[in-house]
């Protein structure tokens, strides 16, 4: 599913009454290109100020967004990235937007209906062309950024920070949008469902070989050093509005954006808003194991509206620059930055006498816990608020559980995991995964983070290694008398790639290994879980958005 962009949900309490104008035009980049572009002006005479969206998801999904923006006195320009859709050239993904957004920049700037006062928008890989071309913008043509759920390039996007590749999501995303001129999805999931095996190919370089699908790019997007745009921050001199969700792979990308670019010497305003959403922002997610209530949605259009009039002409901030949805609360708050300012931590010991976490420093004489991992068995992927009881009872995972809380916790931010570790092989992966049991018993997903951890005497076994993993940051409300659990195992597929357990780059091996893990909790290696919390966030920032819909 593509979800481009929030800014369509207009309603009639601001917009100005009139026909907008709507054309069709192609304007030229740098080399000559014709990049297709729909552009939506207000009715009466200009000059607008002007939002551009480049895309390669197509033009046409913006046109009813297109004209809330111009009935409330927006031009706005949706353009085609090159080589999809009704643009012309050669699509490569992650590539050329730096230098067609400036081109296009340069173009609109140029046009007697724009008043100077430009704003780049986009969501998921729209994002990164809005970031791309600001970055080019040494004449600061841009006056101010939205970006929603940020793709912040090839290799985020690809791989995750441990060296594992994001297997089933790229394969999708190759398939659907980076193999042709026009979205595939429909067929992906059919094609995906007619060859459920092609997912386990190996080596995974070769997994074209498997799939009905043209994959042009896929040896571009397996390989970590390809040739790729990306995204300098340092160069960013705008304002920038970052809306993202919980449950969306890009989160820890939208905070690392928005933390770099608020501690610039020179910052400009930043705003952030994070609900409990997925890669569709601002709808209301719906899970078996979780509720949100009924109060997840945000009044988008006028906030953006809002960010862009204050950004541009000053007008004044009406909301919270920064609204983060605290899951299990089911409440919003507005705190002044994040991470939220006055965070403590707790920390949590694994103990393998009885399975548990405790506040307490481990026993000089507790024993180490043993699973084995084969890749031919991997745990199943279910990274979303889900009942994990099944995946927990298997014996490859271990799993850690607290006493039961005495009061509410709020964790916000990042947690850690740290863990001792020995292996059999010399290079494997161990996965974490912090869950929320209720008093039924219930285990439910809330977040989870990889490391990939490689013998120190390779090809030697791992032996007491000390590794970190992060976990994906996460506002959550823990009642009391539920229980936290660690589950430790080693996969998470077809999420990410299997580890083969054998030295070198696991997308290009074929033969795999078992591995037996060991996970130590003693005094002389403490395997320990970091938390965040904070004591009053609910009450200290609490935020009524039903007043502000």
């Amino acid at each position: 599913m593509v979800i481009i962009t929030i800014i369509g949900e207009f309603d009639k309490s601001f917009l100005r009454r009139g026909i907008v104008n709507i054309s069709f035009m192609t304007i030229p980049a740098s080399d000559g290109v014709q990049l297709s572009s729909l552009i939506v002006l207000p009715a009466e005479d200009g000059p607008f100020p002007v939002i551009i969206t480049r895309t390669p998801y197509d033009k046409m999904q913006f046109v009813e967004a297109a004209k809330g923006w111009a009935s409330a006195g927006f031009a706005f320009v949706a353009q085609d990235v090159r080589g999809r859709h009704g643009s012309g050239g050669r699509w490569i993904p992650y590539d050329h937007e730096e230098a067609d957004g400036l081109s296009t920049l340069r173009w609109v700037l140029a046009q007697d209906w724009c008043n100077g006062q430009i704003a780049l928008e986009g969501s998921s890989y729209g994002a990164f062309a809005a970031y791309a071309a600001a970055q080019g913008d040494g004449s600061a043509l841009a006056s101010s950024l939205i970006t929603l759920v940020p793709a912040m390039g090839l290799h985020e996007t690809a791989f995750h920070p441990s060296g594992a590749f994001h297997l089933l999501d790229r394969l999708w995303w190759e398939a659907s949008f980076g193999s042709s001129k026009v979205n595939e999805q429909d067929r992906f999931w059919n094609m995906y469902e007619r060859c459920p095996d092609a997912i386990w190919h190996l080596p995974v370089r070769d997994l074209p070989l498997a799939f009905p699908m043209e994959l042009p790019h896929w040896q571009r997007a397996t390989e970590p050093e390809a040739e790729q745009e990306t995204i300098r921050l340092a160069d960013i001199r705008s304002p920038v509005m970052h809306i993202g969700g919980w449950h969306d792979a890009f989160t820890g990308a939208l905070l690392r954006n928005y933390r770099i670019l608020s501690e610039r010497a020179d910052p400009r305003p930043q705003s952030l808003i994070i609900g409990p959403w997925t890669h569709e922002v601002n709808q209301p997610p719906r899970y078996p194991s979780r509720s949100y209530g009924p109060n997840t949605r945000l009044p988008l259009a006028r906030m953006e509206m809002n960010w862009l009039r204050h950004t541009l002409q000053g007008e004044a901030l009406r909301y919270p620059s920064v609204l983060i949805y605290a899951m299990g609360a089911n409440r919003w708050i507005a705190p002044p930055a994040w991470p939220l300012p006055g965070t403590i931590t707790k920390s949590f010991y694994l103990a393998g006498t009885g399975m548990r976490l405790q506040e307490q420093t481990p026993k000089e004489e507790e024993q180490p816990s043993h699973y084995r991992y084969d890749p031919a068995n991997p745990l199943p992927a279910r990274e979303y608020p889900s009942f994990r009881q099944d995946l927990d009872a298997r014996s490859d995972v271990l799993c850690y559980t607290s006493d039961a809380l005495n009061e509410d916790l709020l964790v916000a931010g990042t947690a850690y995991v740290h863990l001792w570790v020995s292996s059999s092989s010399s290079q494997t992966d161990f996965y974490a995964c912090l869950s929320e049991v209720d008093p039924s018993g219930n285990v439910i997903y809330i977040t989870s983070g990889l490391a990939r951890s490689t013998s120190a005497a390779a090809p030697e076994p791992i032996n007491e290694q000390s590794i970190e993993i992060p976990l994906k940051p996460v506002c959550q409300l823990l009642p009391r008398g539920s229980r936290i659990r660690i589950s430790i195992s080693s996969s998470c597929f077809p999420e990410y790639d299997r580890s083969l357990n054998t030295i070198g780059d696991s997308l290009r091996q074929s033969a795999f290994v078992q591995a037996d893990q060991t996970i130590w909790h003693d005094a002389a290696r403490p395997s320990q879980f970091i938390l965040p919390c904070h004591d009053d966030a609910l009450e200290r920032w609490y935020y009524d958005n039903q007043t502000s819909l």
